[in-house]
């Protein structure tokens, strides 16, 4: 089971488009960075991962789950990262680079570590 993959995203806030098709698969033991500008679509599209906010295309699967129709059941574990998002996460203090590096380094038994930035609308 892939523990993130989703297809075709969309996300329009009015005539804003705050996520535009994006697909992203993270396989089983891997530390993946989520990396862009402001304003690139990254929290808007983590909230929709985790069930916060519907998308408006595209699907999405967390553990093989619909945390879009599931809401927290398929999320589990997770909603944590729900909180943290939603009071954001020392932005000023910690980078995306440093998240990443610290993951990296405290023993995980990732094969890989990827990151991914966001196209700007």
């Amino acid at each position: 089971m892939v523990p993130v993959e989703v297809r075709g995203l969309v996300k329009r806030f009015g005539r804003v488009l705050a996520v535009d098709d994006v697909d992203l698969t993270v396989e089983r033991g891997d530390v993946y960075g989520y990396l862009g500008p402001n304003g690139a679509g990254k929290t808007t599209t983590l909230r929709i991962l985790l069930g916060l906010i519907r998308p408006d295309a595209g699907s999405v699967r967390l553990f093989g789950r619909d945390p879009v129709g599931e809401g927290a059941r398929a999320t589990g574990g997770v909603s944590l990262v729900g909180a943290l998002l939603s009071w954001g996460f020392h932005p000023v203090r910690t980078t995306g680079g440093a998240t990443v590096a610290a993951v990296t380094r405290s023993g995980s038994s990732s094969r890989r570590t990827r990151s991914t930035c966001c196209r700007c609308s």
